[in-house]
């Protein structure tokens, strides 16, 4: 329905760049005014960890404000709403893709396809053309191709996708 959708002609596409770390300063500022405050690391990992993407600023703003008004220091667990995005975009993948990703989301936020191969065995070959395919649908990027090193493109992503394992399995991986 998307594609139908762009090509209305009353539709325009707008692409966004991610918000530099000064412009997401200020629109914390902005969503939580005078009304309370939050202490420098909490506000500094929202920045971070929203990666300069308004929405999941916001929604982990939110987050922080309630941990905040409930006593808490900071918020526990990923808002179920940038949980439900995220896992939105997951269902585009396979039972193979999702599981490089998981593998993936073990080695942290960027990491290099020779070094998931040796670990978790596979040809790269085979591992390029998923990574390829998950770089398609947005969950990662592409930092040096011929290096072969990637990065989830968010870090809440990586977040989504690394919580979906067992703590069990983690452990033990």
């Amino acid at each position: 329905w998307f594609g139908q959708l762009v090509r209305e002609p009353a539709v325009s596409v707008v692409t966004l760049r991610p918000l530099q770390d000064h412009e997401i300063d200020r629109l914390m500022s902005f969503a939580i005014g005078d009304v309370i405050r939050l202490s420098v690391p909490v506000l500094h990992e929202v920045r971070e960890r929203s990666d300069g993407n308004p929405l999941f600023a916001e929604e982990l703003l939110r987050s922080a404000v309630d941990a905040h008004r409930t006593g808490e220091d900071r918020p526990r667990a990923l808002p179920l709403s940038l949980h439900a995005i995220i896992r939105e975009r997951l269902k585009g993948c396979s039972e193979e893709e999702r599981g490089t990703l998981r593998r993936a989301s073990l080695l942290g936020r960027r990491f290099r396809v020779a070094l998931l191969a040796e670990i978790f065995g596979g040809e790269i070959s085979s591992l390029r053309q998923i990574l390829e395919r998950m770089s398609g649908l947005q969950l990662i990027d592409v930092l040096d191709a011929e290096q072969g090193d990637y990065q989830f493109r968010h870090a809440l992503t990586r977040d989504v996708v690394y919580g979906e394992m067992p703590a069990e399995s983690v452990r033990s991986l």
